[in-house]
């Protein structure tokens, strides 16, 4: 049965579904594709299902929501509206969905002023299945706002152990 709050609800077939988001890394200026991934959904009459996505909109914006390639590509609708970090998807077709995979693709922009160490928790809630709650647990995942600039060297060149034939150089980097 639901509650506010719960995150486990109770579907037709009793069976658990799983919803997950990855963890991952990039850097500032980067776009960013997230799957959200949902276990074995076959048998469960699913035509339509919505969520709500938190993430830090300091840290990055949706640039859209993309179903091409996911099992829910066949639907003939989808809408989104991302409003002050919180992501509304809405998901509808004519049949069911069958199998295992990828529900959709989040695209993200990493903010160029992102600061680099910086993380951004992806939540999922508010999630319906058919217009209801569901039997859904999930698994949230995490950005981490990565450097992607080269190693600067920070003392040499240095030439030692040198020889006739061979000579050892050494540098050491900012890493």
């Amino acid at each position: 049965p639901y509650q506010s709050g719960d995150m486990v609800f109770t579907t037709s077939g009793g069976q658990i579904i799983s919803i997950s988001l990855p963890n991952v890394a990039e850097s500032p200026g980067s776009n960013l594709n997230i799957p959200i991934s949902i276990s074995d959904v076959t048998g469960q009459g699913i035509t339509s299902l919505s969520f709500d996505l938190s993430f830090d909109d300091q840290l990055m914006q949706v640039n859209s929501v993309e179903t091409a390639g996911s099992l829910t590509a066949s639907w003939n609708s989808s809408a989104f509206n991302s409003n002050g970090g919180v992501l509304a998807v809405s998901l509808e077709g004519p049949s069911a969905l069958s199998g295992s995979g990828t529900l959709a693709h989040i695209q993200f922009r990493i903010l160029e002023n992102a600061e680099i160490g910086s993380q951004s928790n992806l939540e999922l809630s508010k999630i319906l299945l058919n217009g209801i709650p569901g039997n859904v647990e999930t698994t949230n995942g995490k950005i981490t706002i990565k450097d992607d600039s080269p190693p600067q060297i920070t003392s040499g060149p240095f030439a030692s152990e040198i020889t006739t034939n061979s000579a050892e150089i050494v540098w050491f980097t900012d890493e």
